[in-house]
């Protein structure tokens, strides 16, 4: 799970990044911006995944999350 703010207040879309090496392959773009989104993604076990989420406002600025990890079982 994530949370961003902006101060404008003017966030229009996600982009979640997901692959194997270097989240460097967008997975999905997230265009509901709801209280809570949910999205699921498919992953094969026992592979490490790296994630990035990246917020989009109006202008088309955008920020990073950073990169992180996790292992499935």
């Amino acid at each position: 799970s994530w949370t961003c703010s902006d101060i404008e207040g003017d966030i229009t879309s996600f982009e979640v990044y997901l692959d194997t090496t270097d989240a460097s392959s967008v997975a999905t773009v997230v265009t509901y911006l709801g209280a809570t989104t949910e999205i699921e993604l498919e992953a094969d076990p026992g592979n490490t995944y790296y994630w990035k989420v990246i917020a989009i406002d109006a202008d088309e600025n955008k920020a990073s999350s950073g990169v992180y990890s996790f292992i499935t079982q």
